[in-house]
């Protein structure tokens, strides 16, 4: 797969995986309750 672009491609993907993205996640989604207490291997 290539994107049309791959920098910003990145970005967002570095983005998904933040503590920022979580924290607005599972506030804005309903019924939906995040787990981040629990240490991931």
């Amino acid at each position: 797969m290539r994107p049309q672009n791959p920098e910003e491609s990145k970005i967002f993907l570095e983005w998904l995986t933040s503590a920022e993205f979580a924290e607005i996640f599972a506030n804005e989604v309903p019924g939906f309750f995040l787990c981040t207490h629990i240490q991931l291997m």
